[in-house]
C-alpha cells in the first residue's frame, strides 16, 4: 500500500476513535452536567410537553371509565325490563291464541297416559274368516274393508249384519293392501259423488283413490314414510288431513290434496313418576280418527289393545285392554287389526286377521290417572 494511503487511513482511524470516545464520555457523564448542558428552553419545553401528555391521559382514562360505566347500566336495565312481567294486552292475548305458537308446548304438560280401560260387549256378527284385514271404515251405514296379503288383498263394501261380501275390487298381486278410509273430495262438481276411499300398499310405496258407490280406481299415487312402509290412514275432516302408520313410533300427517307429508310426531306414553316419564309406543297399526274428541285411535300390531292419542303431541291418552274379547280362538286366527267408528261416541267395530266374527263395542275409561 502507497505511503499516503496508509497515512490517510491512519489519519481517519484516529478521526473515528476520538469520535467513539466523546460518545463514551457523554454517556458516562453525571446527570447533574448532562441536564446542565442543556438550555434553560430546553428544559422548559420538555416540562410543558410531560404535563400536557398527563392531562391528555386523564382525560382519555376518564373517557373510559365513563363508557364502562354506561354500558354496564345499559345491560343492567335491559335484564330488569326483559324479567319484569309484561302487562296484557289485545295484542300478546292474540298472541297466545295464534296458531302460530305449537299447541304441543301449551298442552303437552298437562297430559298423562290412562291405563287400565276396559270395554263393554254390544254386538257379535259374522266376519269372513279368510280376510286378513287390514283397514276397517264405517261411513253412513256402509261397511268398507280393506285386506292383504299378496294376491289376496282387496278393498270391499261389506254387508254389516251378515259379513257378506257385496262388492270388491282385486290389487294385483304385487300389491299388499293395507289401511284404508273414507273422504269426500272437495274438487268435485255439485251433483256428483264425491266420496272417496284411499288405499295404501305395505312396502310397494303405492295408493290408491277409490269412488267410493262403484270401487273404481280413480287415481294411482305414490308415497313414502319413515320406514318407507304404509300400515294404517285416517282422514280429519275438519284440516282435510290425513293421519298415517308406518309401523314406527310415528304418527305422520299428509296434506289431503297432495298427500304430501306436512307433520310428525312420536307417539308416548306419558307417566308421572316424580317427574313426567315417556316411552316411545312403536308399531302403530290400525288408525281411525274421532271427531267426538279430536283424537285418534290405533291398533298396536301383536297387543290386544288399543291406544287413543293426542293427534297434536302424540301422547297416549287411554290404554284400552281388549284381551278378552276373543278368548277361545279359532287355529289360524291372527292379531287384532281393524277399527271402524260407529255414530255414537266411545262406540265402535272391532276385527282381527281372519277373524270369523266382528264386535261392536262400547270403550270404558278408567277412573283417575295410573
Amino acid at each position: 500500500m502507497p505511503a499516503k494511503q496508509r497515512r490517510n487511513r491512519n489519519h481517519h482511524a484516529v478521526n473515528e476513535l476520538s469520535s467513539q470516545r466523546t460518545i463514551n464520555k457523554k454517556l458516562k457523564q453525571p446527570d447533574g452536567e448532562r441536564n446542565s448542558s442543556m438550555s434553560d428552553g430546553s428544559i422548559e419545553s420538555v416540562s410543558v410537553t410531560s404535563s400536557f401528555l398527563k392531562r391528555k391521559r386523564s382525560r382519555i382514562f376518564i373517557s373510559v371509565m365513563v363508557g364502562i360505566v354506561a354500558v354496564a347500566i345499559g345491560v343492567i336495565l335491559a335484564l330488569t325490563l326483559s324479567l319484569r312481567p309484561q302487562e296484557s294486552s289485545p295484542e300478546t292475548d292474540s298472541k297466545l291464541d295464534s296458531p302460530q305458537i305449537p299447541a304441543e308446548e301449551l298442552t303437552k304438560k298437562d297430559l298423562l297416559t290412562k291405563f287400565g280401560g276396559t270395554f263393554e260387549l254390544l254386538e257379535t256378527v259374522p266376519h269372513d274368516p279368510a280376510a286378513f284385514t287390514q283397514g276397517l271404515m264405517l261411513h253412513n251405514g256402509v261397511l268398507y274393508e280393506g285386506t292383504g296379503l299378496n294376491g289376496q288383498s282387496y278393498i270391499r263394501i261389506v254387508d254389516i249384519k251378515t259379513g257378506d261380501i257385496l262388492q270388491q275390487h282385486a290389487l294385483a298381486a304385487k300389491y299388499f293392501g293395507e289401511g284404508i278410509t273414507y273422504y269426500d273430495d272437495p274438487n268435485v262438481a255439485t251433483g256428483r259423488n264425491a266420496g272417496r276411499l284411499i288405499q295404501i300398499t305395505w312396502q310397494e310405496k303405492t295408493g290408491f283413490i277409490y269412488d267410493s258407490d262403484t270401487l273404481q280406481v280413480l287415481e294411482e299415487f305414490t308415497y313414502d314414510t319413515h320406514t318407507g312402509e304404509g300400515w294404517g290412514i285416517t282422514y280429519v275432516p275438519d284440516r282435510h288431513q290425513f293421519l298415517v302408520s308406518d309401523g314406527s313410533e310415528y304418527l305422520m300427517t299428509w296434506d289431503a290434496t297432495t298427500r304430501q307429508q306436512i307433520a310428525k310426531v312420536p307417539v308416548m306414553t306419558r307417566v308421572s313418576r316424580r317427574e313426567v316419564v315417556e316411552q316411545p309406543v312403536t308399531r302403530l297399526n290400525e288408525l281411525e280418527y274421532d271427531p267426538f274428541s279430536d283424537t285418534v285411535y290405533s291398533n298396536i300390531w301383536y297387543q290386544d289393545a288399543i291406544v287413543r292419542i293426542d293427534i297434536l303431541t302424540g301422547t297416549v291418552l287411554t290404554v284400552y285392554d281388549l284381551r278378552s274379547l276373543y278368548t277361545n280362538r279359532a287355529p289360524g286366527s291372527d292379531v287384532l287389526n281393524g277399527i271402524a267408528l260407529t255414530e255414537t261416541p266411545n262406540e265402535l267395530w272391532v276385527t282381527g286377521k281372519l277373524w270369523p266374527n266382528m264386535y261392536r263395542i262400547r270403550l270404558i275409561d278408567p277412573e283417575g290417572i295410573n
